[in-house]
């Protein structure tokens, strides 16, 4: 698999199940299933201006320094509220954001945030989302013309 866990992919991206698509926006690999083919994604927004959602359980906060990072240029959340799931296919590496991953510690402490938000609370099923290759590929005309 050439798209990792801790990477950022910028997507067109179908945020729920009554058709909402978010345009060139960046969300984290939490998870990458080999076996079921697919990857699990989590949304990043920035916490700039929206600081007040630090607050919220269904949030967890990136910062971006110490250390630094590199797939983030701002001190950012992700949605832990969501199930976002895409079917796994090669040319997603053409919507990575760059090469580099969010730090070890920083990644272990958000897959750890995510894994106990979704198994401790109800994901309401507008937002568990799975899009499959083809699905992706019409969002998102960078792979279009990379298929």
């Amino acid at each position: 698999m050439l798209v990792e866990a801790d990477q950022i992919l910028i997507l067109n991206m179908q945020v729920n199940n009554q058709g909402l698509v978010l345009n060139g926006h960046p969300y984290l690999v939490v998870f990458v299933n080999e076996i079921n083919n697919y990857i699990e994604i989590a949304q990043v927004d920035s916490l700039a201006g929206k600081e007040y959602k630090a607050a919220k359980k269904s949030n967890k906060i990136i910062y971006y320094d110490n250390p630094v990072e590199t797939v983030i240029d701002k001190d950012s959340y992700i949605q832990l509220d969501n199930s976002l799931r895409i079917e796994y296919f090669d040319e997603l590496t053409v919507m990575r954001r760059q090469l580099d991953k969010l730090s070890d510690s920083k990644f272990a402490d958000v897959q750890k945030a995510y894994i106990d938000y979704q198994e401790n609370h109800q994901i309401l099923e507008n937002k568990q989302v799975y899009l499959s290759k083809q699905q992706v590929i019409s969002l998102n005309s960078r792979l279009q013309n990379n298929i």
